[in-house]
């Protein structure tokens, strides 16, 4: 029932973190455990996203929101983890995990009003984004589309976002590639 406490010292919100108190261990060992739990939730979302050919918006906003949760505390670990999780899920996984860099980065743009998140995966995008560029029309036309967002809401400057279109292969925006540009 409501305001019951949890016979394990769980507080019950489903984060892995226990209420309270010191103890054996303490806010170190709560907080270790914690950090545990959420990537363990970011490689469960993860997972979700990889079950279907097209991921669903809400699975990639699921996803991506665990990252951001896991992101205030080890940014660099939640980098690490989706440039891994690109790179562990080949051709078909590639285009999912842009998706996710996307959202987190959107998420991090509209919510928090920081770039932190950005600037850690700024350097890394290009040797993603190359992988994109033997790909077929489609999955160039998508992958259009994720930079013209980044262009349009200026998560990376214009010119970085345009290098990377040319690495990929493709263009900023909804146009598809032109014959010549692939």
């Amino acid at each position: 029932a409501a305001g019951e406490e949890q016979a394990d010292g769980d507080d019950g919100d489903g984060d892995g973190e226990e209420r309270g108190g010191g103890g054996a261990g303490g806010p170190l060992r709560r907080a270790s455990a914690a950090r545990m739990s959420r990537i363990e939730k970011l490689d469960l979302a993860l997972s979700r996203v990889m079950r279907s050919e097209t991921p669903s918006k809400s699975k990639v906003e699921a996803a991506a929101a665990a990252a951001v949760k896991l992101s205030h505390e080890h940014a660099e670990d939640v980098v690490d983890r989706l440039v891994d999780f690109f790179a562990e899920n080949g051709r078909g996984g590639q285009l999912s995990a842009l998706y996710i860099v996307g959202a987190v980065l959107d998420a991090e743009r509209k919510r928090l009003k920081t770039r932190f998140l950005a600037d850690l995966f700024e350097g890394r995008l290009r040797l993603l984004l190359e992988k994109f560029r033997g790909g077929d029309a489609k999955e160039k036309l998508q992958v259009s589309k994720v930079l013209g967002r980044w262009a349009k809401s200026r998560t990376f400057p214009e010119d970085r976002v345009r290098e990377w279109a040319r690495a990929a292969g493709c263009t900023v925006g909804v146009e598809p590639p032109a014959p010549g540009d692939a």
